[in-house]
């Protein structure tokens, strides 16, 4: 169930991205493809007009705590860490499992008295009925989160510093390539990103999850990199582009033709 929470994630995610096509198509990461951190590197080397190796394949180890196996593999663990980690997965199945079935009725009663409110814009009674029961559903949702970001955090503290590096560096700096792709940034800057992500990498407290756009560890590195790499330049840039002023507002017919 974890997983398939995880993948719808992913899908709405991905549907994000669709969106933002036109401020950095030739950075977004797809199936298959390569790294953003990889393809802002080589677009700097392309626009300074240096050649660059093919790129490194795509990061792949996916979710902590899905799959012990990349977890070994990104992460060599000792056989008494592969030993713990897939206990602790057992747990976390098994608390899950515990609490979709808790859930599954309150839910389908939820459904039941949604599908029973009539839209009626104006009975304010139906939309206050209606926005409780969402609450509901958004808090049951929650808590199995929390459930799952709590078991996940144990099981990350199981690896030393240098193996909480192997795991974040490349979905951190990723992450940020992606985040800062919509600005030029030049070849030494982006080898700075890298540094400095690498760097951080080793002491997040938990492990990067690229689906969770609402990921409170990260909102420190991003205004790291954007207060200590990015020029007053990009910077104006940076906003300009994320936080857009909104457009003036449009005269009407009456007034126009006035002037």
């Amino acid at each position: 169930m974890m997983r398939i929470t995880r993948i719808a994630g992913a899908l709405v995610v991905a549907g994000l991205l669709a969106v933002a096509v036109v401020a950095w198509s030739d950075l977004a990461v797809g199936a298959g493809g390569v790294g953003a951190f990889e393809q802002l590197a080589a677009r700097g080397a392309k626009n300074k007009k240096q050649p660059t190796d093919p790129p490194p394949a795509t990061v792949t180890q996916g979710f902590f705590g899905d799959d012990i196996d990349k977890i070994d593999a990104a992460c060599e663990l000792t056989d008494a860490q592969k030993t713990r980690l897939r206990q602790m997965k057992t747990e976390l199945d098994k608390a899950m499992e515990k609490h979709d079935k808790d859930a599954a009725p309150k839910l389908a009663k939820i459904d039941e008295s949604l599908a029973k409110l009539v839209p009626n814009k104006k009975d304010p009674k139906i939309a206050g009925a209606r926005k409780e029961l969402e609450a509901l559903k958004a808090q049951i949702a929650a808590e199995r989160e929390n459930l799952t970001q709590t078991h996940i955090r144990r099981m990350f503290a199981v690896l030393t510093s240098d193996q909480k590096a192997k795991w974040n560096t490349p979905l951190l700096t990723d992450e940020m390539a992606k985040e800062f792709s919509i600005v030029m940034l030049e070849p030494k800057q982006i080898e700075r990103l890298g540094a400095f992500c690498a760097q951080q990498a080793r002491v997040l407290a938990f492990p990067v999850d690229p689906f969770n756009q609402a990921d409170k560890q990260l909102n420190a590195v991003r205004m790291q990199i954007y207060k200590t790499i990015l020029t007053s330049a990009q910077q104006a840039e940076y906003r300009q582009i994320r936080n857009p002023a909104p457009p003036p507002p449009a005269k009407s017919a009456k007034g126009a033709g006035k002037a």
